[in-house]
């Protein structure tokens, strides 16, 4: 028959055996020595239950917990309470960081820990203190809505705006928190659509407590349950009133461009217009009062032949004049024409340009002239003619006075995608503060008495060359004589070209 002892013995074994199936750790200790303790205690330390048992417990002081904590827990462990226990961040054997919840009973020279592991509780906690403080300390308003319309949720920035707090919100009606006008119009209908299942993104000018008129960029976003029913609104906006006035605004200037556009287009059109007229009249109409004087002019060198040689010169004067204002009339009709002439764009032969350029000067000027071989390029052979025949009377015109004049044509290596030609002549050269001046219509940058010339010559290039979406500028110095460079578009290869 088993003795009381023996029996005692038998409990105290299974009492220990069921203390090990436990998932609460528990961990018994003798003036703060461990001597006994379970499998889920061990897991909970990363440490062999073996090596736990004979030592200080370990969670009270290094290097399982700090100074501090292991302080704290000796402070409890003096004077514990059944009702309260004691969470402690720890650091487990294999350098894992976790969570503990204790509590100790006490029971004559015996103290019993029992420990629960809140690891995962507590980094949900820390998660939502985060997600709170992001949450209140974003500039955006965010609130959570149900289907009563209530707020459950808000954040400190749309509190702010209704000029109160997350806490004397939640719970109200956005009705009341809106005003019944403003959530007619800017809560509820988006609201209704968004319990139905569909996002809306939607701009309002509003009226707040704080701010004033204000614009929000407002997004309603169904919140969803596990059966996939809406049972939430996530509402988000932001305040746009800066970035919403400053589009106004550029809208108003644009608007106020391109009606100042259409407006100087307008008149651009009647100044044409009227320059047109004016091109017309001269052209046309000038011609006639210029036959009649040539004609008496030279009716009166036929008739009249007692004249001594100075009545002579004077009517050969007068014939002249009118022979250069004919030139004139005639350079300015070509100028006036050139806006409307069309332009056909084609690979072009540049020594063929050249050559029918050459020709249409006098063989005297001809034979100053020294072209090299030149590249091909994108252009209206026609009109680049008459471009080079400009060039080279210019040339000819400024160089004439020279011993020994010389003109010569060539090539300059530029960017693939143009070509670029210079007109080269020893002549008298310019200052290069006329450079740009002489391309103007009618504009002199000479006042030597045997240099003529219609003003035009080099405005009709310009004009060619620009309506070839090309350039031209000169180089010179005084007495140096002078460079005319004239870009132009290469020619383009096609498929075929490239193939070959």
């Amino acid at each position: 028959m088993p003795t009381p002892n023996t029996k005692k013995t038998d409990l105290a074994g299974i009492a220990f055996r069921a203390l090990g199936t436990l998932s609460m750790g528990i961990v018994i200790t003798r003036a703060d020595t461990v001597v006994y303790c379970n499998e889920a205690f061990a897991s909970m330390t990363a440490l062999d239950q073996n090596t736990i048992i004979g030592m200080k417990h370990p969670f009270l002081g290094p290097p399982f917990v700090s100074d501090a904590t292991g302080k704290s827990l000796s402070s409890y462990l003096e004077n514990p309470s059944r009702s309260t226990s004691k969470r402690i961040e720890y650091t487990r054997a294999d350098g894992v960081p976790a969570w503990n919840e204790i509590q100790l009973c006490r029971e004559n020279s015996y103290t019993t820990w029992m420990h629960r592991d809140i690891t995962q509780q507590m980094g949900t906690h820390e998660l939502w203190q985060r997600y709170e403080f992001l949450l209140d300390t974003s500039q955006q308003y965010m609130a959570l809505i149900n289907r009563g319309h209530a707020y459950e949720l808000v954040n400190r920035s749309f509190a702010a705006a209704f000029d109160t707090t997350p806490e004397e919100i939640n719970g109200s009606g956005a009705a009341t928190v809106w005003g019944n006008a403003m959530f007619s119009t800017v809560v509820a209908p988006y609201l209704e659509r968004c319990f139905e299942g569909e996002q809306v993104q939607v701009m309002h000018w509003v009226d707040l407590p704080v701010g004033g008129h204000r614009c929000l960029d407002m997004i309603y976003t169904p919140y969803r349950d596990k059966a996939r029913a809406v049972i939430h609104v996530v509402f988000v906006a932001w305040d746009v009133t800066r970035e919403k006035r400053a589009t106004d605004a550029v809208h108003d200037v644009n608007r106020q461009l391109e009606q100042r556009v259409e407006e100087r287009t307008a008149e651009l059109q009647d100044t044409m217009q009227e320059l047109e007229a004016f091109n017309y009249t001269i052209a046309h109409d000038l011609r006639s009062p210029l036959r009649f004087l040539k004609s008496f002019a030279r009716m009166l060198d036929d008739k009249l032949t007692g004249l001594d040689e100075a009545g002579r010169d004077y009517v050969s004067m007068i014939t002249q004049g009118v022979a250069e204002m004919q030139h004139m009339i005639d350079r300015l009709l070509d100028f006036s024409r050139l806006s409307k002439k069309p332009v056909s764009m084609e690979c072009c032969d540049l020594n063929a340009v050249l050559n029918a350029a050459t020709r249409t000067i006098s063989a005297e000027v001809a034979a100053m002239v020294k072209v090299a071989p030149l590249p091909d390029c994108q252009g209206d052979q026609t009109l680049l003619n008459q471009v080079f025949t400009n060039l080279l009377q210019n040339a000819e015109k400024f160089s004439r006075t020279e011993d020994a004049p010389r003109i010569e044509v060539f090539s300059e290596a530029t960017d693939p995608a143009f070509v670029r030609i210079c007109v080269k002549d020893n002549g008298i050269g310019f200052h290069m503060t006329h450079a740009e001046a002489m391309f103007a219509p009618f504009k002199q940058v000479h006042d030597h008495a045997n240099i003529q010339g219609s003003g035009l010559g080099l405005a009709i290039v310009r004009r060619i060359v620009e309506r070839h979406g090309g350039r031209v500028w000169a180089e010179s110095n005084e007495g140096e004589g002078a460079c005319f460079h004239v870009e132009l578009q290469a020619c383009r290869l096609d498929e075929g070209d490239l193939e070959a």
